[in-house]
């Protein structure tokens, strides 16, 4: 039996890349473990409301706990996403490079949106969730990026390399936008119905997705 020759696996290394790999790619797993969760929940709620007009209720309380646990496992998974913003902004502050945060805004609006979601899930039922964590989050955010650019000059950028055959690089492709969406309110989304926060992150899921597929043809080849 032959065995075949090792694969040499080249990683491109720059910010854009950097925040695809530590924030879009962790936000894609994260979806498709909530997928599940979210079916879940879909499914319990068709049960409820089919207990509810039974004469004994038989299934409800049980049904509302299960959803409770699983609203509460889809806020620890947009927990961990929270904290790869967190280190993103530390490892690259705001105005540092602007198709990083461009991409960067895009990620906050999916999780903005996902997480108040999920807090209606969870609500919906009359569930108690610690947010101690998420509120720690938020502050985290305020406090690395801001409401707006740092006054003065941006910093420079890294050095930008191109790939062979002078194709540009994630850092440097005019296809990626270096103008972040605009961010979304918080407590606004609070007070959101939960079909208006479905169409909201139909319209927000989409645009990241188009620029991470950018980004990632320009750092893997793909």
């Amino acid at each position: 039996m032959i065995t075949p020759p090792p694969t040499i696996i080249r990683e491109r290394v720059s910010p854009v890349c950097t925040a695809l790999h530590q924030l879009v790619v962790p936000l894609a797993q994260m979806n498709i473990k909530n997928r599940a969760l979210t079916g879940a929940i879909r499914s319990n709620e068709v049960l409820i409301w089919k207990y509810q007009d039974t004469k004994l209720r038989d299934g409800v309380m049980i049904r509302v706990a299960q959803n409770d646990m699983l609203a509460t496992n889809l806020l620890a998974n947009i927990h961990d996403v929270e904290n790869q913003l967190l280190k993103s902004y530390q490892a690259y502050p705001q105005g540092t490079n602007a198709k990083v945060d461009a991409l960067r805004q895009r990620v906050q609006n999916v999780v903005d949106i996902e997480r108040v979601l999920a807090n209606q899930y969870a609500g919906a039922y009359g569930a108690i969730v610690d947010n101690d964590q998420v509120k720690e989050i938020e502050s985290g955010l305020d406090s690395f990026a801001g409401s707006s650019r740092p006054s003065g000059p941006p910093q420079t950028p890294p050095a930008v390399v191109t790939r062979e055959g002078g194709a540009p690089d994630a850092d440097n492709d005019p296809r990626l936008s270096s103008l972040p969406p605009g961010g979304l309110a918080l407590r606004a989304l609070k007070y959101t119905p939960l079909a208006g926060l479905q169409r909201l992150l139909r319209r927000e899921g989409p645009a990241l997705e188009a620029q991470a597929l950018v980004a990632a043809h320009d750092c893997d080849g793909v």
